[in-house]
Parts: C-alpha cells; sequence; structure tokens
C-alpha cells in the first residue's frame, strides 16, 4: 500500500497506533530519524530497542491507522494550522528538555523567539473578584517587561491572563486539553480566535478530540514546559492548578503563589504552596527577581491621559482607586444620591475607564 509522500502524514500515523505512547513515540523517531523510517523498520530491529516487546512491536506492524492520518492530515490543512515536530529547529527549546516532551505540536498562530521568556498564570476555574484582579495586575507587568503569558484557556483564571496579556498589547499562547478544532470551554471563541491572531493556540492531541478531564494532566506540563515558572494566583485545596505546580517542580521550574485570605476557600491551595515554599508574590517584580531579570526589566508604562470628564463624572472617577469599592459607599463620600453616581458610573464603564464586579463593585481599569 503506498501512501502519501508528505512527511506529516506519517507522524499522524504514528500517533494511531496502539501502545506507543509519547515516550516511545520520541524514542523511535530520534532513533530512525523519522516516523517514516520508523514504522517501515525491519520487526528484527524494532525487537533491538528496550522495552520494545513483541506487542509493541505487533502494533507497529498491523495497527497503524492510515485513514484516521489521512484525515487528521486533511484537517491540519483545512485548519490552517501547522506541526512542529521535535526534530524541528522551530520546537521550542525548553520544552524539548522535559520528560516525555510531545513528540509534535499543532499550532493555530506562531510561536516566536520571543516566547523563550515565558511565565505561566494558571488557578481555580470558578475564581473571586480578588483573584481575577491579581492576575489583571500580573499579567499586565509580565507583558510590560516583554513576557509571554502561558495558560491553559479554562475558564477563571486562565481566561483572565489570556484576556489581559491580550489587553496590554503581549503576547499569550493557549495550551488545550483537546483537539486544535474544539473550543473548550465554548464561550472562549472569541478569545481562541484572538490568541490564535495574535500569539498561538497549541496542542498535542488530534483533531476531533474531546476535552476529557484525563488530557488536561498531561496538558499542564506543555504549560509548565514552556515557562520559565507558573504563578498559581487563586486554587483550591484539590485544583488542577496544582498539577501545573507538580510538572513544574518536575521541570526545575519556579514555582510562585499569591497570598489569600486565609479563610477563602479559593485561596486554600495558594496558601498551602507557600507553606511548602513556593516564591510569595505580591507584584510582578517578585517574578522578575526570581527568574534573574533585573527589575529594571519592566518597561515603563505611560499613563494614558483621561478623556475630558463632565465635573461630576471626573468626581467619581476620582473617588475609585484599583480596589473594588461599593456604590453606597462612594455616595455617601460623595454626598450625592446613588442614583445620580450610577449614572455617572454607568458612563465611566461605557468610556472604558472603569470596571464593575459582581455585587455592584466598581474599580478603575488597570
Amino acid at each position: 500500500m503506498s501512501h502519501s509522500d508528505d512527511s506529516r502524514l506519517y507522524w499522524f500515523a504514528l500517533q494511531t497506533v496502539p501502545n506507543i505512547g509519547t515516550l516511545r513515540y520520541t524514542v523511535l523517531v530520534k532513533r530512525f530519524g523519522s516516523p517514516q523510517v520508523a514504522l517501515e523498520t525491519s520487526i528484527a530491529e524494532l525487537k533491538r530497542i528496550p522495552d520494545f516487546g513483541e506487542k509493541v512491536v505487533e502494533s507497529l506492524k498491523t495497527h497503524v491507522d492510515w485513514e484516521e492520518a489521512e484525515k487528521q492530515l486533511a484537517s491540519l490543512d483545512k485548519s490552517g494550522a501547522r506541526m512542529i515536530t521535535i526534530l524541528d529547529d522551530a520546537y521550542p527549546e525548553p520544552l524539548k528538555r522535559i520528560y516525555a516532551p510531545p513528540p509534535f505540536l499543532l499550532i493555530k498562530g506562531d510561536l516566536t523567539a520571543a516566547d523563550q521568556d515565558a511565565v505561566a498564570i494558571v488557578g481555580s476555574r470558578v475564581c473571586t473578584a480578588y483573584g481575577k484582579q491579581i492576575t489583571e495586575q500580573l499579567a499586565h507587568g509580565l507583558v510590560d517587561a516583554g513576557m509571554t503569558v502561558v495558560s491553559g484557556l479554562a475558564r477563571g483564571i486562565d481566561s483572565c491572563a489570556h484576556r489581559s496579556a491580550l489587553k496590554a498589547g503581549g503576547r499569550t499562547i493557549a495550551v488545550l486539553g483537546c483537539g486544535l478544532d474544539i473550543i473548550y470551554p465554548p464561550e472562549n471563541e472569541e478569545l481562541y480566535n484572538e490568541i490564535s491572531a495574535s500569539g498561538a493556540v497549541v496542542t498535542e492531541f488530534p483533531f476531533g478530540l474531546k476535552p476529557d478531564k484525563f488530557n488536561f494532566p498531561t496538558r499542564n506540563r506543555i504549560i509548565s514546559g514552556l515557562s520559565k515558572g507558573v504563578v498559581v494566583v487563586e486554587a483550591g485545596r484539590m485544583s488542577g492548578a496544582l498539577l501545573t505546580v507538580q510538572h513544574a517542580i518536575d521541570q526545575n521550574r519556579e514555582v510562585f503563589a499569591v497570598p489569600g485570605n486565609i479563610n477563602s476557600a479559593a485561596s486554600a491551595g495558594t496558601n498551602e504552596l507557600l507553606k511548602q515554599g513556593a516564591i510569595p508574590v505580591t507584584s510582578t517584580a517578585d517574578v522578575l527577581l526570581a527568574l534573574g531579570y533585573h527589575p529594571d526589566h519592566k518597561l515603563e508604562v505611560k499613563a494614558q491621559p483621561l478623556p475630558e470628564l463632565p465635573d461630576y463624572e471626573l468626581a467619581v472617577y476620582n473617588s475609585l482607586t484599583n480596589q473594588p469599592q461599593q456604590i453606597d459607599a462612594l455616595s455617601q463620600r460623595l454626598s450625592k444620591p446613588v442614583a445620580e453616581v450610577l449614572s455617572s458610573l454607568f458612563s465611566l464603564e461605557m468610556a472604558g475607564l472603569i470596571r464593575q464586579l459582581p455585587g455592584k463593585l466598581f474599580l478603575r481599569e488597570s
């Protein structure tokens, strides 16, 4: 049976073979120089490889799903994405050095040399206003320092990290726990497209693979593997973000944790990480210093001038800070009726100068 002369087909084909996990896959391509040669190698030669028993060799010779490989190749071409293999110069060098690196990555967007300086920001899918606020500050600060922000496109802290990096005009990488053609969670479709347009959406999983819960621990090793360090903003005691921390430790990456309210279940995991030796983070400088960057590496951020505002709106704006405030407190401080203050807040929010949080809390946009 003849197959396409497109080398990418053989990378997909080897992925379809039962009993060939990530480690064996990598052994084969490094030993023989390509999946095609590995698949065409004799049984006798394959049996000489340590840990390649009769069952594994038989799978390589009789259980290649060429039809599925052809479908994957067609999906890749249709998607406009590309494949980067572990043998390519474009494959991220830090990822090559981890245990069980992905044999190949499917990428929507581009990985660049700038992504060598990357930090992961992860945390709970169900996060608090405090968690979002800190994530925005850290992501913005890291982007200002020229760092790429890596996360997992999940709800909560992950999505906030990506959005904040994009808003700051920086690069961000989203690592998926599913196929490149599946957007999960579905409400992140716009965010997915924004990331792929100015950063990269990355996966090791084949097209069509759904976001099964068992995929995410595997996915997390790529998040930490692409990064110099992992910052956990908020995490409960059983949060999946803590699995990323374990990968980071195994990969000799720095682990950071944001202190939280000791009575908040959302910070139970991060506070526990601090007790176990994680580096406390109260500013971007904490991350930069621990990673060997001088604080001056941080770029100066020029404050944007305020648009011309009516006196009453300016008074409301000046009463706000980057800490959430309740409307009743603002009304009392300004000696203005709640309805009048609320009207000004609405105008300021529409102008992009302030933001409303759940519970009628307001703060300035950073």
